[in-house]
C-alpha cells in the first residue's frame, strides 16, 4: 500500500520522462531537453548532463549502488559520470553494428548492468530486440532474446529493470511488459488486467514486495502486479485528485520510496511504501 508523502516541483525542467533516484534527497531525471540531478527535497537543479543520447523516451539512464550514473551517450556508448568525483568514463565503447542500445538499467543486487538492444537497419524486414547482462567489469555474461519456441521477445524495449527475486522486466512499445528469470526463461507478459484490455507500457518499477509498477499511457494509471503477472490494483492517484499522466517510476529500496514523474508537469509525486515501512519500523520498535 503506498501513501502520497510529499509533491516536489523541479525548477528549469518541463517534464519528468524518466526518473533514477540515487537516495531520499537525490535523484536523475531528464525531459525533453536535458538529464538533470536534482534535489528532491527542494526542487533544485544541482547539475545537468550534455551529451546525452536524445532517445529521451526510454530509460537511458540509471543509477548503481555507489550512486554513479550509468548512461547512453550520443554516440551510443555507455558512459559512467560521477558526481561526488565530478568524473566521467567510457564504460562500453558502441559496438560499431546495426544492434543500437535502446534502455539500460544498474542491478542494485549483482551490480550488474542489463542493456537492451535493437536491431536499427531501415532495410529489415522485421524489428527485433535483446537484453544483454554485463559483469561491473563490461564483460558479457549472458543475452535474453526468444522464448522456448525460439521467438523474439522483444520489438521495441522501452525500459527496463529487475525484481528483487531476479527476474528481469521490460516494457515493450508492442509487446506489453515482459518478464523473464534470471537465466533467461520467459516467464509471463501482462498486456493489462484483464485479456485483451491492452497497455501502452511506459515507466517500470519493482517494489520490496516484488510487485511490479507500470505506467499505462491509455488509462494514465500506473498498475500493480505482483511477482507472477497477477493485477493487484492501481496506484491511488485519482482519489488524491492528482490530476498528473504517470510516465515514469523509480522505487528506492533503502527508504521505500516511490518516485513518480509525468509526462505533462514538472511535479515528482514521492509515495511512502507504509506496508514495509510498518513492518520496518515495528520491528526496531521491538528490537529497542
Amino acid at each position: 500500500m503506498y501513501a502520497l508523502l510529499k509533491c516536489v516541483k523541479l525548477q528549469d525542467i518541463c517534464r519528468c520522462l524518466h526518473i533514477s533516484c540515487v537516495n531520499e534527497e537525490r535523484a536523475w531525471v531528464s525531459d525533453l531537453v536535458s538529464v538533470t540531478l536534482a534535489d528532491t527535497r527542494s526542487g533544485k537543479i544541482l547539475c545537468s548532463l550534455e551529451e546525452v543520447w536524445d532517445q529521451l523516451f526510454t530509460g537511458h539512464f540509471s543509477v548503481n549502488r555507489e550512486g554513479e550514473l550509468f548512461y547512453i551517450d550520443v554516440s551510443l556508448n555507455i558512459a559512467k559520470f560521477s558526481f561526488y568525483a565530478q568524473s566521467r568514463e567510457i564504460f562500453l565503447k558502441e559496438a560499431k553494428s546495426s544492434w543500437k542500445p535502446q534502455c539500460l538499467y544498474c542491478s542494485l543486487y549483482t551490480e550488474e548492468l542489463l542493456v537492451a538492444i535493437r536491431f536499427m537497419d531501415v532495410h529489415a524486414k522485421k524489428d527485433s530486440a535483446m537484453v544483454i547482462r554485463y559483469d561491473n567489469t563490461g564483460k558479457l555474461i549472458q543475452i535474453i532474446q526468444y522464448n522456448k519456441h525460439c521467438q523474439n521477445l522483444y520489438i521495441f524495449p522501452r525500459l527496463i529493470t529487475e525484481n528483487n527475486n531476479g527476474d528481469v522486466v521490460v516494457s515493450d512499445k508492442y509487446n506489453g511488459v515482459i518478464v523473464t528469470s534470471r537465466e533467461g526463461r520467459h516467464r509471463f507478459s501482462y498486456t493489462g488486467p484483464q485479456s485483451g484490455s491492452g497497455l501502452d507500457p511506459w515507466g517500470i518499477c519493482t517494489d520490496a514486495h516484488s510487485h511490479i509498477l507500470v505506467c499505462d499511457g491509455n488509462t494514465s494509471a500506473v498498475h500493480i502486479t505482483d511477482s507472477d503477472g497477477q493485477f493487484l490494483s492501481f496506484l491511488p492517484m485519482k482519489h488524491l485528485k492528482l490530476d498528473i499522466k504517470p510516465f515514469s517510476l523509480s522505487y528506492d529500496v533503502n527508504n521505500l520510496l516511490l518516485y513518480v514523474g509525468s509526462s505533462d508537469s514538472n511535479m515528482i509525486h514521492v509515495f511512502r511504501d507504509i506496508t514495509q515501512y510498518t513492518a520496518l519500523t515495528g520491528n526496531l520498535l521491538l528490537l529497542r
